[in-house]
Formats: structure tokens, sequence, C-alpha cells
């Protein structure tokens, strides 16, 4: 893909915008009734360091017994390998084996549990062994003794660069993503090796952290920490390749003068190479796949030498399978990755949008144009385009363009892109940042910075659509929206904030924001996640508290199992990027039991449920049996409410909701008192948030798990906001 500079009728700069699909998701979420690329750019040199052992450690000893514990009698080297293999696995510290090698000489001995030490990684198909055990540790050292049995007995110590207790976390996230990936029997290589690529490339970064630390060189650091070296790109990528049924495997080498590791992997019966190293660092610049499948080629592949180390001695054990490497690049479908975006434009700026796409050698591009007075044009060989700088004399001659764009690959396939608008917009209103709610509710905050005329005119408002099963769609004005005051360098500035909730099972979902200076004059477009800011404050820790970054986790395990229960997205889970997402056994105490007291003539308490919005709601269910709803008064914490209508469950029935229930009071209990006005009979009930949860965990086989394990994490969300809170 190319990426150069262009012009449209005035100066015109480049921008890469990526778009963000809009995905829409259940209005309420609600329990049962309860009873209770562009061409090849240089690539800085990356650091990797401990791509593979320079060989064993090895201290000669006394030739005399050593070893008092038992020890494994191999049939052979093949069988020896083996034996290291499964105890490799097991994280054992001191490998004890005995093999039929008396009859070499000691120089021979050292070379001879190196290789065997070696074939212990052996390429076996099983992602969790071979290449992937291979670069998860960095070499061993040895002791033997030649017994008098004509045997030798060895002691070999790996050297583990990951932990017992981190492994199973790569385990665990290795079937996460699967779930998540969802591949079939249908399921192409390229499409299950373009998913493994773009969930690496997107979702890892290369490490800041000194390269020279073991840490940063493992699987665990890349899935778990999602911060890494390419050590950690090629075993990530190798394991979750080979879980998902593709062949492929590790390759060390040279790349940009240092010593690096990438992968070959085999599509549709041929292997290709691909560096999800280089390619995540592209993509997070705003290019993509100038390493992905690609040939042997001279020119393919650039800057990539295997099987020889940057000091210029040879890899020990290279992968067989790089004799098969294709000559040429694979041939991508062509597609449009990420579309072109409507411009929004002040007087003043220069605002570019573009597109983002993957297919079979360099892509051609033919942005075509009409502006307002019927004017086209055609402006070929650019990824992006941009307005050029508005200004008061221009506007009206830019202000409506209409831009699309037609992508030809070498073969001459064609895709075309969505029609765009460039809109010039009054200035005065700008977008300042987001927040995430902390109140306790699940909600994005939208902060907005206004000139004094738009706060005078007072017809701004922001629209926003919620996602749900039902697209909710919302108007918030500006004289609902809330003004913060901050200290910003040193000066007082107010923003004026608009805020959006969604239900947990939304968390991973767009909230789109258009923010109006009046109607039909939009100058603000924007999307945002609730799991943006939840990841962004994960990954600050210095700037939140622990208890913050605890209750953050939690309302994102809580959105996961959510998802889970409604069948909901579950393709891109809110606690897929949780190193733990496992639930305590819930019981709680008597102390949360709801209770019931008196009764009142001709009405009857039915029961009650939850719907699980942004917040929390109490629905009570009543039914009267006899005169008519004016008959009895109805309060909730001592302030009158009215019943709605709930025919759909029965004749008579009503609902009366307390609504908007914070994780951080859902063991507050709210009081419904039914007072029949003739006779002062009355009915009380007593109920919070937690007496649903104990009413479905103490009597779970009613309830499927799915829904037990929802409200199990919807509790510890709640305790974690508590004490947040300090309540």
């Amino acid at each position: 893909m190319k990426k150069k500079l262009l012009s449209l009728c005035l100066t015109l700069l480049m921008m890469l915008t990526l778009m963000v699909p809009s995905l829409a998701v259940p209005d309420d979420n609600q329990m049962p009734s309860l009873s209770g690329s562009s061409e090849y750019v240089e690539i800085p040199q990356l650091h990797t360091g401990g791509i593979l052992a320079d060989g064993a450690e090895l201290e000669e000893e006394p030739e005399i017994p050593l070893f008092a514990s038992t020890v494994y009698s191999a049939k052979s080297q093949a069988d020896a390998a083996k034996y290291i293999r499964q105890e490799i696995k097991s994280f054992t510290d001191t490998i004890r084996v005995s093999i039929p090698t008396s009859a070499i000489s000691a120089d021979d001995r050292f070379h001879f549990v190196e290789d065997t030490y070696y074939l212990a990684f052996e390429h076996t198909g099983d992602p969790a062994e071979g290449d992937y055990l291979r670069l998860n540790t960095n070499g061993f050292s040895c002791n033997f003794s030649v017994n008098s049995g004509g045997r030798v007995s060895y002691e070999i110590m790996p050297n583990y660069l990951q932990t017992p207790e981190q492994e199973a976390l790569v385990s665990s996230k290795v079937d996460q993503l699967m779930d998540m990936f969802g591949f079939t029997s249908s399921t192409t290589d390229y499409e299950k090796v373009r998913a493994i690529n773009d969930y690496l490339a997107q979702n890892i970064v290369y490490t800041s952290k000194d390269t020279d630390l073991p840490e940063v060189h493992t699987t665990y650091s890349a899935l778990i920490e999602k911060d890494t070296v390419c050590q950690g790109y090629a075993s990530s990528f190798y394991r979750l390749a080979l879980a998902s049924g593709l062949k492929a495997r590790c390759v060390i080498g040279v790349g940009n003068g240092g010593d690096h590791g990438w992968n070959i992997v085999c599509v549709d019966g041929k292997w290709y190479y691909t560096d999800p190293t280089w390619d995540a660092e592209s993509f997070q610049k705003g290019y993509a796949y100038p390493f992905f499948l690609r040939g042997s080629k001279s020119g393919e592949f650039p800057n990539h030498t295997p099987n020889v180390k940057s000091d210029g001695t040879a890899v020990k054990y290279p992968p067989e399978e790089l004799s098969l490497v294709s000559t040429n690049s694979y041939v991508h479908p062509l597609t449009i990755v990420s579309q072109p975006q409507d411009l929004y434009v002040k007087v003043g700026e220069n605002k570019s949008t573009g597109v983002y796409a993957i297919g079979n050698g360099n892509l051609s591009f033919e942005w075509h144009y009409t502006l307002p007075g019927g004017q086209q044009g055609v402006i070929t060989d650019y990824a992006t385009i941009s307005s050029g700088t508005i200004t008061e004399e221009n506007r009206s001659v830019m202000n409506g363009t209409k831009f699309y764009c037609i992508i030809t690959d070498s073969a001459g396939k064609q895709v075309i892109t969505d029609t765009v608008t460039l809109h010039v917009v009054d200035s005065g209103a700008s977008l300042a940042g987001y927040t995430l709610s902390f109140d306790g509710d699940i909600a994005v905050n939208f902060y907005m910075e206004l000139s004094d005329a738009v706060i005078n005119a007072n017809t701004a408002y922001m629209h926003f659509t919620i996602p749900g099963e039902t697209v909710k769609q919302k108007d918030v004005p500006l004289s609902q929206a809330k003004a913060n005051t901050f200290t910003v360098n040193g000066e007082k500035v107010t923003y004026y904030k608009f805020t959006a909730g969604v239900a947990a099972k939304d968390m991973t979902q767009d909230i789109h924001a258009e923010f109006y200076l009046a109607p039909g004059n939009k100058v603000i477009d924007t999307k945002y996640k609730v799991k943006y800011y939840a990841d962004y404050i994960q990954n600050n820790p210095a700037n939140y508290s622990a208890s913050a970054i605890a209750m953050v986790q939690a309302m994102l395990n809580y959105g996961g199992y959510a998802q889970k229960n409604f069948n909901y997205h579950t393709n891109e889970p809110a606690n897929i990027d949780l190193a733990d997402i496992s639930l305590p056994n819930v019981k709680l105490g008597s102390t949360y039991a709801y209770s019931k007291s008196g009764s009142v003539t001709g009405v009857s308490y039915k029961g009650s449920k939850l719907v699980l919005r942004t917040n929390t709601l109490i629905w009570h269910y009543l039914q009267i049996t006899s005169g008519s709803l004016s008959d009895y008064t109805f309060k909730v914490d001592g302030k009158t409410v009215t019943p709605t209508s709930a025919s759909s469950m029965g004749d008579g029935w009503y609902k009366v909701e307390i609504g908007g229930v914070p994780a951080s009071s859902l063991d507050h209990f709210y009081k419904l008192e039914v007072t029949r006005k003739n006779t002062g009979e009355n009915l009380t009930v007593n109920y919070c948030v937690y007496s649903n949860i104990k009413s479905i965990t103490d009597a779970p086989s009613g309830y499927t798990n799915a829904s037990v394990d929802m409200m199990k994490a919807l509790y510890v969300y709640g305790e974690k906001t508590k004490a947040y809170f300090g309540k």
C-alpha cells in the first residue's frame, strides 16, 4: 500500500483515520422472576536478546556416581528426549536420566547431552511443545557421571523463563482466544492466520522495558502482559496457530542487523514467512501487513536472514520446513480493512481521511470527488485524502464535497469504499476527552470544550447512539450537561460532561456520540467504548489506585459473564484480557435475604427481578385483585411512586421500578410499602440486589450455569466498588 502527499484544490496533508465499526447490541437484560500494506519503510532495529541459548552450560564433574535419587533409565536417545520434554512441561527443576553412552568420549558426552536436550524440543504438532517450549526456556546446566552398569547419568537443570502459574494463565488465555476467534471446520487457513496476526498486531506492543530482562521474552509477556519482544510474538503466533489447526514454526535469524525471531506458516498447502513483531509495529503506525505471508524471493521479505545469528554463527536446529517456503508471497484477497470517515473541519483546520486495505501486490488508489458546485475529479495513487486548510473564502467551495475510492490490486481486482462527505463546521466546540464513570454506573463521559457563543446560544446538544439489541437514540441538551472546571497548564478550563451508559454486556460495543451546535449543524462525530477506558486504567497503574484497578477489572469480568449469559457478542468478551476471570463460591448470609411483612386486602406481592442496564434496576411485581390502582398508595423509601401496568404478566399485574442502583449500593435495602387507603392495611417488602444474588446462589439448580456465574461476577463487582468508595 502506498501513502504519499497529495493536493486537492488546496494544500493537502496526510493523516490516517481509523474507523471503528459500530455494532448494535438487549435493551433490557432481565433475570427470571423470583419468588424471593504501504510500501516498505525502514523499521528500527529491534533488540531481541535471548532468542535461543548459545548452548548448554556444561560443568565437567568427576566420573563417580552423583545422584542419590531415582534416575530415569532411557532405552535410547529418543526415549531420553521424550522424557526430558515431559519433565520440562512439568517445570521439573532437576531432570535425572541415564542413557547407554559409556562408550563415547568425555568430550562427546557434552555434545550428546546437548543434542538430546534440544531433541526434546522437536516439533511434535502439540501447541505446548516444540518451538513453544524452546522459546520459553533459555539453555540449561548439567552434571554427568559414568555408572558401572555401562550407562551415563545426566542431571539437567533447565533455565525456565516462565513459571508454572504463568503457563497456566497462558493456557487459559489461549482457550479464551480460540473461543473468541470462533474458528469452525469451514474457516479457511487464510482467515485463521489473519485473525491471529491481527490480534497480535492490535493488542500487543513491543516492550519499552529493558530487553535484557528474561521476563519480556516469554509468551506470558505477550498474551497476558501484552508487552514483549519478538520472541514473545513468535512463540505466541506459533502456539495460537497450532491450537487453531494450522502448521507453523518459529524461525531464528537476523533482522535489520540484530538477532530476531519470526514465523513460517502453511496456508493452503504452501509455506510463507510472516513476522508478527514488525507487522504489529507497522499496524500501530498506521499501515498494515508489509511482513504478512511473504515469499522467499529477493525483496519479498526484506531485512530477514534466517538460520544465522548476528555474531555470524549458525543457528542450531533450524526448522526443516524452511526449505518449503514459497518463492512468491501469498496472493491476498483484496479487502478493505477500514473505511474512510466523514471529515468535520473547522475554518483554519486541515483534516484527512484514509482507506486501509490489503491485497495482491502494490495497491493503487483512485479517489473520485464531487464538489458542491458539481465539478468532478479524480486523484490517483494515494491512500489518504485531506480537506486542505479551510478558510472563510473557500468554505462554500469545499463544504459538502463527496469522496469515494476505487482500490485496484496487481491482478486488476477492485473494491470501492463508502462515500464520505467533507463538512465545514463552525468553530466553538471541541472534544476534550473521555472518562469512565466512577459513580458505580457503567458509562462513558464525553467532555466538550465550548465557546461562550455556543453556551449562550444554548441550542447545542449531544446525540448518542447507544448499543443494544434495540439500538437506542438519546439527545442530551447542553442544559443537562454538567459543567466541570479543571486546571490545565495552570489555567482554569471548564468542560461540559455528556454521559452515556451501557448495559454490562455492551462494554465492548461502540457508543456513537454526535455533537450538534443546532439541529443539522453537526461538528463532532466520534465513537468510544467502555472497554477502551477500562483498559487505559489497567495499563497505567501509576495513575490509579489499586482499588480503582480492582473495581475496573471486576466490572470487565462482570461484563464478560453477562455477555456469556445473554449469548451476546461472545466473540469479544469484556474480560478477554484479564489474567484471572475465576469466580468465588458466593454464599451470602441471611442478612441479605428479602423480607415481607403485613398484608393488604386485594394486593398480592408476586416477586421481583433484576434488570441489568448501565446500573441495576429492581422490578417488584404486584397483582391487584380487587378495587383499582387508585385505592392504594405506593412508596419506596418513603417517596410516593406510581406503578406501571404489567399486563403482559397477567390480569391486574403492576410493576414498581426501583431504578438506578449503582454498583456501590447493591447491598442497600429498598423499602417498598403498599397501603390500602380506606383501611390503612400495609404490606412492606425490604429488598436489595444482593437479595436476588442470594436467591440464585442458594438454589442454583433452578438457573443456568451462565446465570449463576453472572450473578457471582455482579457480586464481586459490587464488593470491589464498595471498597473503592470506602463503604
